[in-house]
């Protein structure tokens, strides 16, 4: 059983960004030393130069609910966690992912996040002239950006119900209640992971659909992808809806009572979940209060 594994999380939506990914991937990192697997529905991927191993879930569960059963999945203690349009631009640090996880194997770490993010505080020593400690309950302590993960400690925190928008942005408070530490890489350091997904400036996927400069990457890299599939991701006007008058909504609904029952459920589960948290919320900031004293 190897200490690590790479947990590449996609859907079979994003299918055609499999060769991009996995093409660069090995480009830039062929001395990834750890088991690749892929999380998603059911399509299965093949590779000529990884062995990837495709992990299949029920397409009706939601984002987190087959992440977790992903994770239950793999055997390794540790996982390195990327997304599906993380496209490596450089050469991986090798030799800086396998201190960390040595690191993690000799202290009490919940995940190092290689996203270049944290900011260092006067009270505040950095580690490695790489790292610093991220504060409990902050923004971001739940990151889906590329980072090592205690794989037992990532199930913890993990909710069925939940999209990915909403573990970074919400669940980040559990952190208050794990006595593990949190790490970033910090902004003046030297890239581990080479990747840009800036809406603006960089690659990957913005709302299902492909930012532009992705063309002129594969170009440059020699990859073949059809666009056509998903598209070119314009402006973000293009998302927006007409919000239907209210005489039309009690027309569009009398006609269509199966739709009433989907959004009644929609917003049934909105509720809930908002619930929920409330009380999470509550929970978590008393337990660390009381677990400071």
């Amino acid at each position: 059983m190897s200490d690590c594994s790479v947990l590449v999380c996609s859907c079979d939506k994003y299918q055609d960004a499999w060769i991009p990914f996995f093409t660069l991937f090995n480009r830039y990192w062929n001395d990834c030393p750890y088991p690749v697997y892929l999380n998603t529905e059911t399509k299965n991927y093949k590779d000529k130069n990884i062995n990837i191993t495709t992990i299949n879930s029920n397409p009706k569960w939601s984002w987190s609910k087959r992440l977790k059963s992903c994770l239950k999945r793999i055997d390794s203690r540790f996982v390195i966690l990327m997304l599906d349009d993380f496209f490596l631009l450089s050469d991986v640090r090798q030799n800086i992912v396998s201190d960390c996880i040595q690191w993690m194997k000799n202290d009490n770490i919940a995940s190092i996040c290689f996203e270049r993010y944290g900011v260092i505080k006067n009270d505040q020593v950095p580690i490695n002239n790489f790292f610093v400690q991220r504060e409990p309950g902050a923004r971001y302590t739940f990151s889906l950006q590329i980072g090592i993960w205690d794989k037992n400690t990532l199930i913890k925190c993990l909710r069925n119900f939940e999209s990915p928008w909403e573990f970074e942005e919400i669940g980040n408070l559990r952190s208050l209640g794990i006595n593990k530490k949190f790490f970033v890489q910090m902004r003046n350091s030297t890239s581990v992971f080479n990747y840009n997904i800036n809406i603006e400036t960089g690659y990957g996927l913005y709302r299902g659909k492909w930012l532009r400069s992705n063309a002129k990457l594969f170009s440059k890299e020699k990859i073949y992808c059809d666009f056509s599939n998903l598209g070119f991701f314009e402006n973000k006007s293009q998302f927006v809806t007409q919000k239907r008058p209210f005489k039309e909504k009690i027309i569009y609904y009398a006609k269509n009572p199966s739709a009433l029952f989907k959004t009644a459920i929609v917003l049934f589960k909105s509720i809930s979940k908002r619930i929920y948290w409330y009380f999470e919320k509550k929970y978590y900031y008393s337990f660390y209060k009381f677990r400071k004293k």
